[in-house]
């Protein structure tokens, strides 16, 4: 059912045994296992991370997208992986990170009473926060370090498949606009440590120029319709707005009009996330 544990390749185990320092023990880890293996996509919001990510599964035999958020579960994630064909090497796997730590609006608190004080509502969020990321910081332990991730109360499980050079992607979040792209994957690795270890960083430059394709066209004509009110008014089953059917934009126009609606965050730098 499961391939021999990744354990017995890491050094730092028997580190009585070794005269090597601790930081190089782990380069030789990584380098074994992270640079054909987990590749940490990060970079600025709006940099295209998310479209590098899809360019590269789309050169794939086949991928899964497993969303990392406040709904994420193992047995999920497991289901999701089993979609996978077991025989097929290059397959990829994107987790795609969109949980923030607490005080976003991505981490709702459903369960609360809101009667409780802010400080109360404060805590549990950090509270609810550090056990999700716990339950994470697990799932990607098992699935990288041991190739093996079970759910515990169904017994569904997924083993790694071991030889067939498969590549995950793992997307890291835009936390906050204050800090580097730097900054925040040191935060995202301290909270799960074994991506730290394994992952390889990939950054993603904010001097790409804009990249106008026909989705990102598609926008274009919704936001000059918008722009012209031609869709702002209530639905009519006669007076059906087919802004998609539009004449092709010109570049120039489309990065006016990209400039104009854009956030300002992201208006500095270019527009090729999906």
């Amino acid at each position: 059912e499961t391939k021999p544990s990744n354990l017995r390749d890491i050094p730092w185990i028997t580190l009585k045994e070794h005269k090597m320092e601790p930081e190089s023990m782990r380069k030789v880890q990584r380098d074994k296992l992270a640079q054909s293996l987990v590749q940490l996509v990060f970079g600025n919001a709006g940099d295209g991370k998310t479209h590098y990510i899809k360019s590269q599964l789309k050169q794939c035999p086949s991928s899964c997208t497993i969303s990392v958020n406040e709904a994420f579960t193992p047995l999920g994630a497991i289901k999701k992986l089993r979609h996978l064909p077991f025989d097929k090497p290059d397959s990829a796997i994107f987790f795609n990170f969109t949980l923030l730590p607490p005080g976003g609006k991505n981490f709702p608190l459903h369960n609360l009473n809101e009667n409780i004080s802010s400080e109360d509502k404060h805590t549990a969020e950090h509270t609810l926060y550090r056990r999700l990321i716990e339950v994470i910081g697990w799932f990607f332990f098992d699935l990288l370090i041991l190739g093996y991730v079970e759910d515990r109360d169904t017994g569904l499980s997924f083993r790694l498949p071991g030889g067939l050079d498969w590549v995950i992607y793992v997307e890291v979040p835009s936390r906050d606009l204050t800090m580097t792209p730097e900054e925040m994957l040191e935060q995202f690795c301290g909270d799960i440590p074994t991506l730290g270890l394994l992952g390889s960083p990939h950054k993603i430059p904010n001097e790409i120029p804009f990249l106008i394709d026909e989705e990102v066209q598609l926008v274009c004509k919704y936001l000059k319709a918008h722009k012209e009110k031609r869709i702002d008014r209530l639905y009519k089953v006669d007076q059906l707005v087919m802004f998609s059917s539009d004449p092709i934009i010109t570049e120039e126009e489309c990065l006016k009009l990209l400039d104009e609606f854009m956030p300002r965050h992201i208006r500095t730098r270019k527009i090729t996330q999906r």
